[in-house]
């Protein structure tokens, strides 16, 4: 929905290809702008009030929509003055430039485009998605990396980005709280693990001696050591006050894609590409077991709270949950209709949660397998998911672009990557358009 300039008339859209035009003080309908062929996901005022703008779908293959567009209208005729073409997915944000020579669009193709308005050139692209979440000890912030070079802190209840971590040269994969809440760690494309402190935002240790991508990273219960899991093929223990290897855990035949340590720190968890999880002993690097079941990629793993048990997700589309101490697979959990891409145990242990390329989170009796509940609202596959400290709330990042926090009724849109993501060349693009602080960049539920 959007108020014209002068209030007098407002613009609305619902479930199908096309919006509406109303007096905003009989509330009678003044025009019907027809011509896409999708449903209209987000409308906008020019400065002036003369045109309108209007983001959609353009093409779909079955369920999907491969291609996303915007349609510039004039508002007195609903004649189509320009239409804008090049995203990948639907359009489900628009705004214009203060100006009114300008238009931005966000899309699920994870893009926020910049565009000429009178010749519909593509002026400048921005690209962002949310690879890895975790919430501080006390549950009132989020950690969040991405994939273009950034770490966000942001507030839980108001959603406000509090810090930006700047150093990585690549994308960030994976990020981790320490226990005493001070620090944070990520693992890059770059293939470092760099630990940062969480008040200041700097950089105080670069761990290197991964040859490839680390894309997990965990901290030790007393915070005093840090695992990294690499696409080398290996696990790597590190001290966190000399950022000295203490233990390079081989054996795996493809990528590590998840660590995890056990709740009293003395063993170490590892689930890879060559689909199984490997048990190490902490202090000595030895295998004690391999856990075989899944029939492709295992993408996460997670310990239960009492560390009797762990659950992992893979690409065969399912969770497992494996008894620590004999290898054993207790249950199988089966629903989700793609990849499943991250796990989390909730604090009490009697509950599992899962994300999936499907775009949606599903919740799970851990002692029956029962699916609780699912959550849909994304627009585009799960990478990561995580339990708030006191189990009332979780926090989902995704390929479109967005943090969720979700709770037993709704979800929350708490940042999306698209305002953040690059925040020098938001500054840089806000300057010189002349785009206001107050105009949001994000796209819109």
């Amino acid at each position: 929905m959007a108020y014209s300039p002068d209030g007098k008339t407002v613009l609305s859209s619902y479930q199908d290809d096309t919006f509406q035009m109303w007096d905003a003080t009989t509330g009678v309908m003044l025009r019907t702008f027809e011509g896409h062929a999708n449903r209209v996901s987000s409308v906008a005022y020019s400065p002036d009030g003369q045109t309108v703008l209007s983001g959609s779908c353009g093409t779909r293959d079955g369920d999907y929509c491969i291609t996303g567009e915007l349609w510039l209208w004039d508002a007195t005729t609903g004649e189509v003055l320009q239409t804008f073409a090049g995203h990948g997915g639907w359009v489900t944000s628009v705004a214009y430039s203060p100006d009114g020579e300008r238009v931005l669009s966000g899309s699920v193709d994870h893009t926020l485009r910049l565009w000429e308005m009178t010749t519909g050139e593509i002026l400048q692209t921005f690209y962002g998605w949310m690879t890895s979440v975790a919430y501080s000890p006390d549950g009132e912030r989020v950690l969040s990396g991405t994939n273009y070079t950034t770490l966000w802190l942001l507030e839980v209840t108001t959603g406000e980005v509090l810090q930006i971590f700047e150093g990585h040269t690549d994308g960030v994969n994976s990020v981790a709280y320490s226990p005493d809440g001070e620090t944070v760690l990520s693992g890059s494309v770059d293939h470092t693990v760099r630990l940062w402190d969480v008040s200041t935002g700097e950089v105080l240790r670069t761990f290197e001696g991964h040859t490839n991508e680390v894309v997990s990273v965990a901290y030790s219960p007393d915070g005093e050591t840090v695992l990294s899991g690499s696409v080398d093929h290996t696990v790597r223990l590190w001290d966190v006050s000399t950022g000295e290897v203490l233990r390079t855990f081989e054996g795996h035949t493809d990528w590590v894609r998840s660590v995890a340590y056990s709740p009293d720190g003395k063993t170490v968890l590892s689930g890879s590409h060559d689909s199984t999880l490997r048990l190490w002993d902490a202090g000595t690097g030895e295998v004690l077991r391999t856990f075989e079941g899944h029939t492709n990629e295992v993408m996460s793993i997670a310990y239960s709270p009492d560390g009797q048990k762990v659950v992992s997700g893979a690409s065969d589309d399912t969770l497992r949950l494996w008894d620590v101490r004999t290898g054993e697979v207790l249950r199988t959990f089966e629903g989700h209709e793609a990849n499943v891409t991250s796990v989390a145990f909730s604090p009490d242990g009697e509950r599992v949660l899962s994300g999936s390329s499907d775009n949606t989170l599903r919740l799970w009796d851990a002692g029956t397998g029962e699916v609780l509940r699912t959550f849909e609202g994304h627009m585009n596959g799960i990478l990561s998911v995580a339990y708030s400290p006191d189990g009332e709330q979780v926090l989902s990042g995704s390929g479109d672009g967005t943090l969720r926090l979700w709770t037993n009724r709704s979800s929350i849109e708490i940042a999306c990557a698209d305002r953040y993501i690059v925040p020098e060349a938001e500054a840089a693009m806000r300057e010189q358009f002349a785009i206001p602080d107050d105009l949001v960049l994000c796209p819109e539920e």
